[in-house]
């Protein structure tokens, strides 16, 4: 195994703002795409990977 990722990215507070006013990703739409999706273990792995704060 490669081990966990290293790098971490991060919005900023004014991206974080224009997403929220344009709605770009519909958090339901992107949730019923995730769950049909098929993951390998090391997905799933790195999914429940601890993250920075």
């Amino acid at each position: 195994m490669r081990g966990y990722p290293y790098k971490f990215y991060q919005l900023t507070s004014q991206a974080r703002a224009l997403f929220d006013r344009n709605d770009p990703f519909p958090a339901d739409a992107w949730q019923r795409q995730d769950a049909r999706v098929e993951k390998t273990g090391e997905v799933a792995e790195l999914e429940s990977m601890p993250r920075p704060e």
